[in-house]
This record gives C-alpha cells, sequence and structure tokens, in this order.
C-alpha cells in the first residue's frame, strides 16, 4: 500500500511524504504507483518553477519522496505552493477514489515557525 502523509500547518500544507507500493500490479506495469508518483512529481517541478529555493525534497532508494516548503514564504508564495500542493492533493484523493484499497492518504499537523 502507498501511504501520503499531507504535513497540514494553520496556513495550509507544509509538505508531504509518499512511500510504499500499491501491489496493484506488477513493478513497472502499477498504475497506481505510476499515477501517485507523477502527481508527486509534478508538484515539485512545479515548486521548483514557482518557488525555486523555497522548498526542500529527497528522494529515497526505495523510491519514498519527502518534501517541505521552507518557513520564510512571501504571501505570494504561500499561496503558489498551496494551489500546486493542493492540485496534488486533489489528483491523489481521486486515485483513492478507484484504487482505495491500494492508497492512504492521512492529514498530519505540524507546527509552523
Amino acid at each position: 500500500m502507498i501511504t501520503v502523509r499531507v504535513l497540514q500547518g494553520k496556513s495550509g500544507i507544509r509538505g508531504y511524504k509518499v512511500k510504499g507500493h500499491a501491489g496493484f500490479a506488477e513493478e513497472g506495469q502499477d498504475i497506481v504507483c505510476a499515477g501517485v508518483s507523477v502527481l508527486a512529481q509534478t508538484a515539485i517541478i512545479g515548486l521548483e518553477q514557482f518557488l525555486p529555493g523555497k522548498y526542500l525534497y529527497k528522494i529515497g532508494r526505495s523510491g519514498a519522496l519527502e518534501c517541505r516548503l521552507h518557513h520564510d514564504l512571501t504571501v505570494q508564495q504561500d499561496h503558489d505552493a498551496q494551489v500546486i500542493l493542493v492540485t496534488m492533493l486533489r489528483g491523489l484523493e481521486a486515485i483513492r477514489q478507484e484504487y482505495g484499497e491500494f492508497i492512504e492518504i492521512a492529514l498530519q499537523e505540524v507546527k509552523e515557525a
């Protein structure tokens, strides 16, 4: 199962963590893994385009991905980040509606600086 932890602060999404494998199909053929992967990585591409240097991310050996926004965003940067991250979350929720037994999405409250 893929687990997605959406890091939620008072001002919105502050980051996300994705790990695991869906197990829907064989590796390389798994559309659930592919869909989640595309959404999570596209969010990073969007952040790089509109907020270069204002986030950190890492991809682990097993394919786990973690992304966090910096704390010093301007109002406009935070707005742009929210558009990107909420769009990613809506896409993940759409996958969960179709393939709920293969993906879990949970909000994790985080303190903001």
